[in-house]
């Protein structure tokens, strides 16, 4: 049985007011920190918050922010997001009946032998990455699978950026899908969705957290909704979806960036290509992608393998990158209807 679960989410108003009998200090602190998701059985992070401001401890080294770029190379980020917010459900239910699939769905870890194997061909129909680790849900009759994480987040989410609750929906076939809100990205996998404002987003998006601590930036990144279009730190280009920024120095970067893995692999290096930031000290030279072999201004995020000296832009690793949440073929019934003569 899934175990659903629900979230409380502590905000500040528009007016800057807060409806707490914190002190002038903690008040100050709570709005410096902004969102912060909590379980409804612990609010130890709001405790913590207060705690440090009574002690003065206003540095935000707290171990429930998550730290980005997140370690590791599987394509699975919802895991990772559930896994930071301790939101993950670790129950293991070898038969799922879910509501997007017409079959129950079998769970394949460590401890099944029904032969299916992970990797780079099967394609989560939730969040359209690639399943390349276990465990995951399959159809034995169909070629459906999900990220495990994928198959058990919850029916309806409620967002600090939207007044409405969300649903969660699965498209109906390939050519039916939407555009994310948050990164922009069209996407036909499974979306949180309300459709009174034609609000979507993508199941990754929905659940990324409110603040981070990125180690391109010294201070901590807070989950912003930018009506207008602004322009990330990390690319320069302009985007208007939601973005993470920082109200000390208006450092922007929008989620495409912020998600970026710390290491990718890819074929045109056989090592561990690592993500780096400027100012690039120890690297006098002029960066050139060994990809399209243009020039990597300086003062932008790259991706570059040490041992080759080897340098890449962040979109030149994933191309097609508008179309990074879409699965492209599929089946679907078009009912055509043809006149008579007259």
């Amino acid at each position: 049985m899934i175990t659903r679960f629900s979230l409380t989410i502590f905000f500040r108003t528009t007016t800057g007011d807060l409806n707490t009998t914190a002190t002038s200090a903690e008040k100050r602190c709570i709005q410096a920190i902004g969102f912060i998701i909590v379980n409804d059985a612990d609010i130890s992070s709001i405790s913590s918050v207060l705690r440090r401001c009574r002690t003065g401890e206003e540095s935000f080294n707290d171990p429930n922010i998550m730290n980005f770029p997140i370690v590791g190379e599987a394509m699975d980020l919802l895991a990772d997001l559930l896994n930071g917010l301790n939101l993950a459900d670790n129950e293991r239910v070898t038969k799922l009946i879910h509501f997007s699939h017409d079959h129950p769905l079998s769970l394949f870890d460590i401890q099944s032998n029904n032969g299916l194997m992970p990797n780079d061909k099967i394609v989560c129909q939730g969040c359209v990455q690639p399943i390349v680790s276990i465990p995951f849900y399959g159809c034995p009759q169909c070629n459906f699978s999900l990220h495990k994480s994928c198959a058990e987040i919850p029916p309806e989410l409620q967002h600090p950026f939207h007044p409405h609750q969300l649903k969660l929906r699965k498209c109906s076939h390939f050519l039916d899908w939407f555009q994310c809100k948050s990164c922009q990205r069209g996407c036909n996998g499974f979306a949180y969705t309300c459709e009174l404002c034609k609000f979507h987003l993508d199941i990754v998006c929905a659940f990324l957290p409110v603040v981070i601590k990125h180690e391109a930036h010294e201070h901590p990144l807070k989950f912003q909704s930018i009506d207008d279009f602004s322009k990330c730190n990390a690319c320069d280009q302009y985007s208007n979806g939601f973005k993470y920024g920082c109200d000390i120095c208006h450092f922007l970067v929008d989620i495409s960036c912020a998600t970026l893995k710390r290491t990718v692999k890819h074929d045109w290096d056989r090592h561990n290509i690592t993500l780096r930031y400027p100012p690039y000290s120890d690297h006098p030279d002029d960066f050139y992608c060994e990809i399209c072999e243009e020039e990597i201004h300086p003062k932008f995020w790259l991706y570059h393998c040490g041992l080759c000296d080897q340098p890449f832009h962040t979109d030149c690793l994933r191309p097609y990158y508008e179309l990074a949440n879409f699965m492209v073929g599929g089946t679907g019934k078009v009912d055509i209807y043809f006149g008579l003569p007259s």
